[in-house]
């Protein structure tokens, strides 16, 4: 590209001469006359390649799979090395109850602020809602086997999976009187339930009379009927209440929004079972 630039000096050029900047001033007059010839690019319209430019051929996307097929994969506590309390804080000041049955404590105990849904299955259909009078243990049988009866008349029952603990909002998680606990069962064809407050020792103080039916309330929550919040419950029981149950809940719904661009592969990391999937080529 060829620039013509016409350059024209002041009739009296005596007045350019008088001071330094009239000369800079028309240096710069100079340089600038022919940038402002050139042509303007349009940015706007440009396209940023998402392809690496060292890549003549995109990658397929792969994901590989890895199951923790070991013995703690079936065990009630999280955090913790061992089926036990011991990396759940509080030891001192709390009941080993709490410490178990209060989901701020063990990750893996009832939240009522979730809303525990079912596994999906291969086709995206989900597993059926868990009957609180037969709760599976395990839907898929591959690590427990059997049923529990969640609608025993007793309030307190040996194993408790009746009830849990909820910290008050804003309080100290380290003091036993600042949780509530919340119990239900099932009487002549009804389902009830209570809350319960306790005293520095954990022991119960008060307990409200039934509930009414709409009377389980959580922060940011819609109110719940007793029902609601038993079927709640009762799917928590089957599809999260292990570590194995809740990472076979957690593949089921991300792989279901997965589409069919996906090659996957899956294995184990102790290999109890020969189901190793390599990522196939196509």
């Amino acid at each position: 590209m060829k620039l013509a630039v016409c350059l024209k000096y002041p009739s009296d050029s005596g007045d350019l001469m008088k001071t330094p900047h009239h000369h800079s001033t028309f240096a710069r007059t100079i340089i600038l006359a022919p940038m402002l010839c050139l042509p303007v690019i349009g940015w706007s319209g440009v396209e940023i390649d998402q392809t690496p430019l060292t890549v003549g051929k995109p990658l397929e996307p792969n994901i590989m799979f890895i199951m923790d097929d070991s013995g703690s994969m079936a065990w009630e506590v999280m955090p913790g090395a061992s089926n036990d309390l011991k990396a759940i804080p509080y030891a001192s000041t709390l009941t080993d109850d709490i410490r178990r049955r209060a989901a701020n404590l063990n990750a893996l105990w009832y939240n009522p602020l979730i809303e525990y849904k079912p596994w999906l299955k291969h086709d995206g259909s989900a597993y059926p809602e868990s009957d609180p009078f037969a709760a599976p243990k395990d839907p898929s049988g591959s690590v427990q086997t059997g049923t529990q009866n969640l609608a025993n008349s007793d309030w307190n029952t040996s194993y408790g999976y009746q009830r849990f603990y909820v910290l008050d909002e804003g309080k100290a998680p380290d003091k036993a009187e600042n949780y509530k606990r919340y119990e239900f069962r099932h009487v002549k064809g009804t389902w009830e339930a209570r809350v319960y407050t306790l005293n520095s020792s954990g022991e119960i103080v008060t307990k409200t009379p039934a509930l009414k039916p709409t009377e389980f309330v959580w922060p940011g929550k819609d109110p719940r009927s007793i029902e609601a919040e038993v079927k709640n419950f009762a799917n928590w029981f089957s599809y999260y209440r292990t570590r194995a149950n809740v990472a076979k809940a957690s593949a089921s719904h991300v792989f279901a929004e997965l589409n069919e661009g996906f090659r996957v592969g899956y294995d184990t990391i102790h290999n109890r079972e020969t189901l190793l999937i390599p990522v196939g080529n196509s």
